[in-house]
């Protein structure tokens, strides 16, 4: 773990509380569809992206009515891990080596798809709705320590 986030980091919540948290804040979409959600409480999530300084997190809310994949195990449970989502608000950047607030940044897969802070970001393609976690999507993590550790 780097020193110059280890100060960010913060108790990892178990599987069962992550999947709780996230119940909270979302209902089944679709019946047939175990992995599909619709969102009636905001939800606060967590990504990795970059700007001109290096890495940074995102610090989002997933607004009511926009559409998440949840990440499910080979037997349909939820992971409470990566999902990914149909729109999501950037709420904060923060850089994570100098530690200062950054307006905007990019992401790691495709650079030239921008985060600004107190904007809505929708992916490029239409919400993927079927099954498959690395379609598209706002792609997210429940826990800062999962965006931290991420490799972008």
């Amino acid at each position: 773990m780097a020193s110059n986030t280890k100060q960010y980091r913060v108790n990892r919540l178990k599987r069962h509380e992550l999947v709780k948290y996230f119940k909270e804040h979302v209902t089944k979409h679709e019946p047939y569809r175990s992995y599909l959600f619709k969102v009636h409480t905001e939800l606060k999530v967590f990504k990795k992206i970059l700007t001109a300084d290096g890495p940074a997190i995102a610090s989002m809310i997933i607004p009511v009515g926009a559409e998440i994949h949840a990440t499910c195990d080979k037997w349909g449970r939820m992971d409470g891990r990566k999902m990914r989502a149909s729109k999501a608000k950037v709420v904060r950047i923060f850089k994570t080596r100098t530690h200062t607030d950054a307006t905007s940044g990019y992401s790691g897969w495709t650079n030239n798809f921008r985060y600004k802070t107190k904007r809505i970001v929708q992916p490029a393609h239409p919400f993927y709705r079927s099954y498959g976690h690395c379609e598209s999507g706002i792609h997210f993590f429940l826990q800062v320590n999962d965006a931290l550790d991420w490799n972008v």
